[in-house]
């Protein structure tokens, strides 16, 4: 059974209850929502470009992958929500509750959080520039960090749980991240290729002047290294382009080292044979009769010519006597 997938662009849906409607990928842009109970509603991939959304409740509403680039957002309750790589380029959040919310890789750029509340977000990887304003925005605490299988956050600021920032350390914390993207490699660093690629990124041109600003190794092994970027360039795409060079460098090296293992083990199975060979041969040089063809005086008998005992020859008396030879000569080998 097919789902269709309401239009509802341009209509007029003040102050209506949505609570948990599944709106996935519908077309919404252009609609009045304002003051509406969207509670829990699915709205991921939604298009609500332009949309007004102001004061409407939007508690726990999913919204990830969202096209919401100039939508009026201000005054809504967006607490918990759901915005994973969600568009909000140019939206107005003034006043907005966004405490809680997951804000990971969104793009904000010259969006307006005048007086927001981000207390407790999860801001991992988002994409802002010095045109997004947060003038007088309310924040506690942050997160950097977010685990996608139990869904919580991690890599609060500040670190200690029973701290809050001072005023003035969001700004200041804000301003640093506009300005640097994190690189993380959670199972270690190939020092080469990671120098390989960003070297490589860096003669490309294709994001201005890109510094590295810090490395730091984390107690389980990994390291994050911070390059710093000029502003207004989009980071996300720093960070793509920095592992579509990364990957493909381990990826021949990992098929190298394969084809290496290869030949070693091939080479060691082969010398275990001629070990084997070698013992086997050692083995048949202790009493073993050796047979050769012979033509004896009636030009028709296969004769035992001799022993092979250590490393001395003992003729037999039969093939002494029929190839005129004493008995119990011993001749060397």
């Amino acid at each position: 059974m097919y789902r269709v997938i309401p239009d509802l662009s341009g209509a007029n849906l003040s102050e209506t209850n949505l609570s948990r409607a599944d709106l996935s990928n519908a077309n919404l842009k252009g609609t009045d929502l304002s003051g509406a109970d969207l509670t829990g509603t699915y709205l991921s991939g939604a298009d609500l470009k332009g949309t007004d959304l102001s004061g409407a409740n939007l508690i726990g509403t999913y919204l990830t992958g969202a096209k919401l680039s100039r939508a009026n957002l201000n005054g809504a309750n967006l607490s918990g929500a759901k915005l994973i790589t969600t568009d909000l380029r140019e939206a107005k959040l003034r006043e907005a509750n966004l405490s809680g919310a997951n804000l990971t890789q969104i793009q904000a750029l010259s969006s307006d959080f005048q007086s927001a509340n981000l207390t407790d977000a999860c801001i991992l990887d988002w994409n802002i520039n010095n045109a997004t304003n947060f003038t007088d925005v309310c924040c506690d605490s942050i997160y950097f960090g977010w685990d996608g299988r139990s869904r919580g956050f991690d890599d609060r600021r500040p670190h200690d749980p029973n701290q809050t920032f001072e005023p003035g350390d969001f700004a200041r914390l804000i301003e640093q991240s506009q300005e640097t993207v994190d690189l993380i490699f959670s199972q270690g660093i190939d020092w080469n290729a990671f120098l390989t690629s960003f070297q490589n990124l860096q003669v490309s041109g294709n994001h201005g002047e890109l510094t590295i600003q810090g490395i730091n190794k984390k107690s389980d092994g990994s390291f994050v290294i911070s390059v710093e970027t000029p502003l207004g360039i989009d980071k996300a795409a720093v960070e793509r382009d920095f592992w579509d060079r990364y990957q493909p460098i381990l990826e021949s090296k990992d098929r190298q080292i394969a084809s290496l293992m290869e030949i070693v083990e091939t080479m060691v199975e082969k010398q275990a044979e001629i070990v084997k060979v070698m013992a086997e041969n050692q083995g048949n040089h202790n009493g073993d009769i050796i047979n050769m063809n012979a033509s004896s005086h009636d030009q028709s008998k296969q004769v035992n010519i001799a022993k092979v005992k250590g490393s001395t020859v003992n003729v037999s008396n039969k093939a002494a006597t029929e190839f005129g030879h004493p008995t119990h000569h011993e001749t060397e080998p």
